[in-house]
């Protein structure tokens, strides 16, 4: 009882540092948002979703920065807590190789139509990096199988814009059309 006080009184004797009464600095929000990388940014969307409907998975990873990007799924299986994974300290890496890959594969092979769609998509770009965020749903067969938010880290490289992580959130929905 006395660690929960004592915890208590730490917490609340605390101001966040992002606090609103602190004056933030004028160049907070300055991004240089150029249009042609913005333009260029849009085209590595459409040609993602243009390698999912055509189940190009060679279009698809050559956006990539590399085989092994991030690639994780806050989806209907919660993440090992560090006391489940005690004894495999790689148990996160393990959960995440090679899925960006086997999305690939996945696309490649798949019998059925399947289309990612974005919704609200919003690109901030500063430099040589972006931020995409935008709503999804996931078809197939025309019917959506999931939905949620998803993110990409991009980075551009020798000229080009690629994908570094991909992460999103997944709602299921109950009906899945056979394969």
């Amino acid at each position: 009882m006395l660690k929960v006080l004592l915890v208590l009184v730490v917490l609340v004797g605390h101001a966040p540092s992002y606090a609103a009464e602190e004056q933030m600095p004028d160049y907070v929000g300055q991004y240089t948002n150029d249009p042609a990388e913005i333009k260029a940014i849009e085209a590595v969307i459409a040609d993602f979703q243009k390698g999912i409907i055509e189940h190009d998975g060679a279009l698809i990873n050559s956006l990539f920065l590399h085989d092994d990007i991030l690639w994780m799924n806050a989806g209907s299986r919660p993440l090992k807590t560090p006391t489940e994974a005690q004894g495999d300290p790689n148990f996160l890496k393990k959960r995440l190789s090679g899925r960006a890959q086997g999305f690939v594969k996945f696309v490649t092979e798949a019998k059925m139509a399947i289309e990612e769609r974005f919704y609200n998509v919003k690109i901030t770009q500063d430099l040589g990096f972006a931020l995409v965020v935008f709503d999804y749903d996931f078809r197939m067969a025309g019917k959506v199988t999931n939905y949620g938010i998803e993110t990409w880290q991009m980075f551009k490289l020798d000229g080009n814009w690629r994908i570094a992580t991909v992460t999103w959130s997944a709602t299921s929905l109950d009906k899945m059309p056979d394969h």
